[in-house]
C-alpha cells in the first residue's frame, strides 16, 4: 500500500520534502499551544495543583491513594513544578506531551503513507480537543501520548515480529498509559486484535509467546493500582457524577471529541465545520481502500464499545475524556483512507476540504478559543476581588469549588474565616454567620456567593444555603451571587439546572436589583432593606 500511495505523491520523498513538512507541522503544533496558557484553571486543574503542592513526594503519593487515577502524571508534574509552578509553566508539560503526540503519530503513519502522516499531523496539531488537553493541567495529554506510542510500537511488532524492540516499546507504552489513567486497560484487547489482524494481512508469523509476555506487565500494573494502591477506588467509583449512557450523550460526546461542538465555536461555525468534517469522512469511507485500513477503525470502535458496555452494566464512565485514546486509531483510519483514494480529483477535493477545516479551527483557536477557559473561575475571582472590602465575606457552593477561585485571590484573606468554604455543612455556615452578625460585620456589607452549577450538585443543598443566608444576615446587606455554569451540562439533554437555581434565588430573595447573564456565568444581585 505504501508504494501505491507514495508513487502518486513522489514529491513527498522522505529525503527531501517530508522532513520540512514534519518540522512545519511540529512548529505549528507547538506555536499555537503556547497561546492562552494563562486562561485560568478550572476545578479539575485546581485538584491537580493541590495534589502536587504537598510537602513532599511521599505525602502526595499517600494522598493519591484516595483518588481514582494512577499517579504517574502527578509524579512527573510534581518534579516539573520544582522548576516553576505558575499556571503557564504547569501547562507547559502538557504542551510537550501534546506536541510529542503529533510527532509520534506522524512517525507511526509515515511507514504507511507520507500523505496520511502529514494530514494526521495537521489534524492533531489543530484539533480543538487536542489543543484543550495539550494545555490542561491533567494527565490526559500523557495518556494520549502513551497511546500514540503504543500504536507506533504495535506497528513495529507487525512489521518486524522477530525483533524484540517493538514488543518492549509496546509493553512500556501501555504501562505508562495505565500508570496515568486506569481506563487505558481497555487498550490492551483492541491493540492485541490489531496486531493479530495486521500480522495476518502481512502474511507474517505471529509470535504468540512474545505477544503474550508483552501484555503481562501492563496488566499486572493495572492489578496493582486497582486492587492495592487505590484503596478507595471501589467506593469512589460507584458515586461517579457522569450521567447514564444515552443517545444524546453519545451525540454530544462525539461532537466534542471531533471538534464540532458549540462549546468550541461561536455562532454557526460549528455547523459549517460539521458539514466539512462529514463531507471528508463520507469521501474517505466511499472512495478509500477498506481492506488495509479497516483494522484501525475496528480498534477505535472496540475501545469505545468497551467503555459503553462498562458504563451500562457497572458504572457510567462514557465521557469525552475517557474516549480520547480512540482518536488515535480513528484519525489514522480516516487519513489512510484519504491517502488510498484512487481518483485524483476526489482525493484532491478531500484534501482541500480538510485544509479549509484546519484553517477555520486554527483561526478560531488563535482569535477566540485559546483565551477562553474551560469554566470562568478566574474571571469571577477577579471580579469579586475588585469589589471586595474588608468587611465583606465569601461563600462557595459546592465546597470543592473554593480552591479554584481562591487560587486567584491576592488581597482577600483565605485563612482567617472571612472566606468560608463549608457550604455543604449548613450548621457550620450558620455558626459563621451568627459570629459575623454578633460582631456587627454583617451590617451594610456585601456577601459574595460563588456557585458552580454542575451535574453532581444537589439542588437541595443550594436552597438550604439560601435559607440560612436569608435568616441569619441582618438588614442592609448586599448579596451578590455568581452562578458559574459547568461545561459538563452541555452533554445532557436537560440543561435547565441554572434556571432551577435562579428560581430558588427568586423564591428566597425576590427579584434581583441587578442581573447579568454572561452565558458562561450569571451574576444576580439582591439587597435586604
Amino acid at each position: 500500500m505504501s508504494q501505491l500511495i507514495n508513487s502518486r505523491f513522489h514529491w513527498l520523498n522522505s529525503d527531501k520534502i517530508y522532513p520540512y513538512a514534519l518540522a512545519g507541522v511540529l512548529v505549528l503544533a507547538f506555536s499555537i499551544r503556547l497561546i492562552g496558557l494563562d486562561k485560568g484553571i478550572w476545578i479539575d486543574e485546581s485538584f491537580t495543583i493541590r495534589i502536587i503542592s504537598q510537602a513532599n513526594l511521599w505525602e502526595m503519593l499517600q494522598d493519591l491513594r484516595k483518588d481514582v487515577h494512577s499517579p504517574l502524571y502527578y509524579v512527573l508534574l510534581y518534579f516539573w513544578s520544582k522548576i516553576a509552578n505558575s499556571e503557564e509553566s504547569l501547562r507547559l508539560l502538557s504542551v510537550l506531551f501534546g506536541v510529542g503526540t503529533v510527532a509520534v503519530v506522524m512517525n507511526w503513519l509515515k511507514q504507511y503513507s507520507y500523505l496520511a502522516s502529514i494530514l494526521a499531523g495537521v489534524y492533531f496539531a489543530t484539533a480543538p480537543i487536542m489543543l484543550r488537553f495539550s494545555q490542561e493541567i491533567r494527565g490526559y495529554s500523557l495518556l494520549v501520548f502513551a497511546t500514540a506510542l503504543a500504536f507506533l510500537f504495535a506497528s513495529r511488532v507487525i512489521a518486524q515480529p522477530e525483533r524484540f524492540s517493538g514488543y518492549i516499546g509496546l509493553t512500556l507504552s501501555l504501562t505508562v498509559a495505565i500508570s496515568t489513567k486506569l481506563i487505558a486497560i481497555m487498550l490492551l484487547a483492541p491493540i492485541l486484535i490489531l496486531v493479530v489482524m495486521m500480522t495476518a494481512l502481512e502474511q507474517k508469523k505471529i509470535h504468540w509467546m512474545k505477544i503474550s509476555v508483552t501484555f503481562i506487565l501492563p496488566f499486572l500494573v493495572f492489578i496493582y493500582f486497582y486492587f492495592f494502591y487505590l484503596i478507595d477506588f471501589s467506593k469512589r467509583s460507584v458515586i461517579f457524577w457522569i450521567p447514564d449512557f444515552s443517545p444524546y450523550l453519545l451525540s454530544a460526546t462525539l461532537q466534542y471529541l471531533l471538534g464540532l461542538s458549540s462549546l468550541f465555536f461561536y455562532n454557526y461555525l460549528n455547523h459549517i465545520l460539521s458539514f466539512l468534517f462529514l463531507a471528508i469522512l463520507t469521501i474517505a469511507i466511499i472512495f478509500g481502500k477498506w481492506q488495509r485500513n479497516f483494522p484501525f477503525l475496528l480498534v477505535a470502535i472496540l475501545f469505545c464499545l468497551e467503555i459503553t458496555i462498562y458504563s451500562i452494566i457497572k458504572t457510567p464512565i462514557f465521557w469525552y475524556r475517557t474516549l480520547l485514546p480512540s482518536l488515535i486509531p480513528f484519525v489514522a483510519f480516516l487519513f489512510l483512507q484519504i491517502a488510498t483514494i484512487q481518483v485524483k480529483k476526489i482525493q484532491v477535493a478531500s484534501i482541500i476540504l480538510f485544509s479549509v477545516f484546519s484553517i477555520l479551527v486554527t483561526a478560531n483557536w488563535v482569535t477566540v478559543q485559546a483565551s477562553r477557559p474551560v469554566e470562568y473561575y478566574k474571571q469571577v475571582a477577579q471580579l469579586v476581588e475588585s469589589e471586595w472590602q474588608p468587611n465583606n465575606f465569601v461563600f462557595f457552593h459546592p465546597r470543592y469549588s473554593s480552591e479554584t477561585v481562591k487560587y486567584y485571590f491576592q488581597k482577600i484573606p483565605t485563612e482567617d474565616g472571612i472566606v468560608v468554604d463549608n457550604s455543604s455543612y449548613i450548621d457550620r455556615i450558620q455558626s459563621n454567620l451568627e459570629q459575623f452578625s454578633a460582631q456587627g460585620t454583617a451590617n451594610k456589607t456585601t456577601v459574595f456567593v460563588i456557585v458552580r452549577v454542575d451535574l453532581g450538585d444537589k439542588h437541595e443543598r443550594f436552597t438550604n444555603l439560601l435559607s440560612v443566608l436569608k435568616s441569619e444576615l441582618k438588614e442592609g446587606f448586599n448579596l451578590k451571587i455568581f452562578l458559574v455554569i459547568s461545561h459538563d451540562l452541555f452533554f445532557i439533554k436537560e440543561r435547565d439546572k441554572p434556571n432551577l437555581f435562579l428560581d430558588a434565588l427568586e423564591s428566597e430573595f425576590g427579584q434581583p436589583i441587578s442581573y447579568q447573564d454572561k452565558g458562561v456565568y450569571i451574576l444576580s444581585e439582591y439587597e435586604k432593606i
